[in-house]
């Protein structure tokens, strides 16, 4: 059961949760630099451009993932939750 502060996922939804050793202050702050972003994500083997990140609600971000065959995946998310250092919600539009 989700704790009590995070919405029971809809039907239509993926919500993915992952526990860290490290304090949340850091954890948040690998996520809220566009700089460390790109070193982290995506699945292994693949790099990010980041084109545009605003971490703020209403806020964007854009990137391209880059596979390991040279193939380009354009993102585009929105950012609709942003609790400094607890929680990052978007929407990948």
């Amino acid at each position: 059961m989700p704790p009590s502060h995070i919405e029971a996922p809809s039907d239509r939804e993926i919500v993915s949760t992952r526990l860290f050793s490290a304090p949340r202050e850091k954890v948040f702050r690998a996520f809220a630099d566009p700089a460390q972003v790109a070193r982290w994500w995506g699945p292994h083997g693949f790099t990010s451009t980041i084109q545009e990140f605003d971490l703020r609600v209403g806020g964007r971000w854009q990137l391209i993932m880059h596979g390991p065959d040279g193939a380009a995946f354009h993102n585009e998310s929105e950012f609709t939750v942003v609790e400094q250092p607890v929680r990052i919600v978007y929407q990948h539009l």
